[in-house]
């Protein structure tokens, strides 16, 4: 359920407004990306950009909400920058076209959660039980020691 979910809501991301803060909400809070497989689930839905001037593409790959915390700031977090290190460029659009791997000189990708959502969640979810038998054994023990103190109370005014 949860999964299906989150999956709706990466395929439907650029599309509307609240799903894309929603998505985005989950995936800052629980520091996730994705629902399974972070890499192929955000290939087909984000944008592509090739920087001019430059040798290099630049792949946005997944939202900055998927980036660890101490990298959100950076606008290419969510990037992947393939550098373009062949002289043949015949070559290189038939690499492109066949979606065969570029050079990646940098680990772009250790800046990203690599946890998915789902199993995140179900942990918090599995957590709250226990959260609620120590809230019920503290309400219980402090009615204890409140009816003590009544029933001491009662005693030594009734001596």
């Amino acid at each position: 359920m949860i999964e299906n979910f989150i999956k709706n809501l990466i395929q439907i991301y650029n599309s509307n407004q609240m799903e894309h803060f929603i998505l985005d909400y989950i995936q800052n809070y629980f520091q996730c990306c994705g629902y399974n497989e972070w890499h192929y689930e955000w290939l087909n839905i984000t944008k592509k950009i090739i920087k001019k001037n430059t040798n290099q593409f630049i792949d946005y790959w997944v939202p900055n909400s998927c980036c660890k915390k101490i990298y959100q700031n950076d606008q290419y977090c969510g990037y992947a920058i393939y550098h373009i290190s062949i002289n043949n460029n015949d070559y290189f659009m038939k690499l492109l076209k066949s979606y065969q791997p570029i050079y990646i000189p940098n680990k772009w990708y250790i800046k990203l959660n690599n946890e998915p959502c789902p199993e995140l969640i179900y942990i918090w979810l599995g957590e709250i039980p226990v959260y609620l038998i120590m809230f019920g054994l503290t309400v219980i023990v402090a009615r204890l020691l409140y009816t003590i103190y009544i029933v001491l109370n009662f005693i030594k005014t009734n001596k």
